[in-house]
């Protein structure tokens, strides 16, 4: 198979469902080969992928475009992801975050889980565990979005009868 059909097959899999080929990710982790290792599952699958080593970097990352999905290290140097995930939530950064560690407690689960995370998948995982991850995060929104719609639609046309009625 040539790399453009691979590449092709990979984006467009369904096993991951259709909307992975149009995330935006960032992947925040100061372990680099943890970073290049989610770089090379997730870029021939998704939009854009983005790294940060950091927090600090994240944060910057963050304030120059938008990511659908954050995938997170907890445990880093300077400030730990659950929270600097909190801190984002605090000043309006709503994209899901999936939180990875190899450092995995009850109290951790929890403690990310109040920040904010909507995932949190244990260190080492098989590349198909975070591209599930991912995926659910995809689907979650485009359902917020469309539910949003929806409503929106419902609102209007409510509106609209309302105003035909006070003209009958």
């Amino acid at each position: 198979m040539s790399e453009i059909t691979q590449s092709t097959a990979l984006s467009t899999g369904p096993e991951f469902g259709p909307w992975l080929s149009q995330a935006s990710i960032l992947v925040v982790d100061d372990e680099p080969g943890m970073r290049n290792f989610l770089v090379k599952i997730l870029r021939p699958r998704c939009r854009q992928v983005s790294e940060a080593a950091d927090t600090e970097e994240a944060s910057r990352l963050l304030d120059e475009g938008h990511f659908d999905v954050v995938i997170l290290d907890n445990v880093m140097p300077g400030k730990n992801g659950v929270d600097w995930l909190r801190e984002q939530r605090k000043v309006g950064f709503f994209a899901d975050a999936i939180l990875i560690t190899a450092f995995a407690d009850l109290e951790t689960a929890i403690r990310a889980l109040q920040a904010g995370a909507v995932d949190f998948v244990l260190k080492p995982f098989r590349s198909n565990q975070i591209l599930n991850a991912v995926a659910r995060c995809i689907d979650r929104m485009r359902l917020r979005r469309e539910n949003f719609l929806l409503r929106h639609e419902l609102q209007s046309g409510e509106m609209e009868s309302r105003r035909s009625n006070r003209l009958l």
